[in-house]
């Protein structure tokens, strides 16, 4: 790791800072063997990744750096290290889900999402742990050993993203691909205290994405900030001929909603928690703050009731337990969506 990178990167940046870095002063191949040198330096005793790419993404780093310098066009995750929850199909290389089942499987095809990444710049460290087959809200893997907090080893990471939740909070990558069929990027996003994004239903192709219950299934990402995740989805997002649920919806820069005056947004506000909300005190304070300071800065309020949850949930989960069960496609990764 030289001296020039450590420099040149603070420890707190962020995906899209390191974007306008690598514009500049800070190579591809500087920043990814800087990020792999973090990561290999976490193992074993870090469970965040189950498998290193060193010599493909350096491979890949360097091209970058070549095609920077003789002119090319820089994509907008040029030279960014990322890594991915091990269940995100690339033909050729091994991606196991989690599960000794899967041992020695290497698919042959590529998910849409890792093949948009890749076309943007972005680089793949490698695999990161998850809850076997994605059935886990805390991170638990009996085969590869449980998801670890960075911030306490005591503490669960969530699931089922665990690794993608704990590489980017102990900033092992810039970002991470996770998926959340029921909450497994949002909560690792919590627990491990980045930002998780579950975007609009079939906004992200899921062709190539290990099928869990397809008509409950997203992808999503896990970054540092909001602005971050809305760089990683204008990525991603969009039509793709693989999966007929996508061809209805377009691409869409989510980064520009972010400048947009606060005046011509609404937010939905919950008028009262129910009885048993398991709310902290400080959870329930720190959200009608931020309804508060929402409203300062323009945004118009709107108090909405909250439907049964306890009802919403228990469908799910028939659904889920149904699906995850009889689904054809799982071992192919091919979309089988109720569109």
């Amino acid at each position: 790791m030289s001296a020039d990178i450590k420099a040149s990167l603070p420890s707190a940046v962020s995906l899209c800072e390191a974007v306008e870095l690598l514009r500049r002063n800070v190579t591809a191949h500087a920043l990814t063997s800087h990020c792999l040198a973090r990561v290999e330096a976490s193992m074993p005793s870090f469970n965040g990744f189950v498998r290193t790419r060193r010599e493909e993404a350096l491979g890949h780093a360097a091209q970058l750096d070549h095609a920077k310098h003789d002119g090319a066009h820089c994509g907008a995750l040029h030279g960014v290290p990322l890594a991915h929850k091990d269940m995100f199909f690339q033909v050729g290389e091994l991606t196991e889900c989690g599960s000794r089942i899967l041992s020695g499987f290497h698919p042959d095809h590529t998910a849409t999402v890792l093949q948009r990444l890749a076309s943007a710049g972005a680089v793949n460290l490698g695999a990161l742990h998850m809850a076997e087959f994605a059935m886990s809200p805390t991170g638990f893997n009996a085969h590869l050993g449980h998801g670890q907090n960075p911030w306490s080893p005591a503490h669960v990471t969530g699931g089922s993203s665990s690794g993608s939740g704990a590489a980017v909070a102990a900033r092992l990558v810039f970002g991470a691909l996770g998926s959340d069929t029921g909450g497994s990027v949002r909560i690792p996003a919590a627990a491990c205290g980045v930002t998780g994004i579950k975007p609009t239903q079939y906004a992200i192709s899921t062709y190539g994405v290990m099928p869990l219950s397809p008509s409950l299934d997203c992808v999503g990402f896990l970054a540092q900030t909001a602005r971050d995740c809305a760089r990683l989805l204008s990525v991603v997002s969009g039509p793709d001929a693989h999966d007929p649920a996508c061809l209805a919806t377009r691409q869409r820069d989510y980064e520009v909603g972010l400048d947009r005056p606060l005046t011509r947004a609404d937010v939905v506000v919950v008028p009262q928690f129910p009885v048993n909300a398991q709310l902290t005190d400080e959870v329930r304070a720190l959200v009608e703050q931020a309804a508060t300071d929402l409203a300062s800065a323009g945004a118009t309020l709107r108090r909405v009731p909250l439907p049964d949850f306890a009802e919403a949930g228990a469908l799910a989960t028939l659904v889920l337990g149904v699906e995850a069960g009889i689904d054809p496609q799982r071992m192919a990764g091919q979309p089988s969506r109720c569109v």
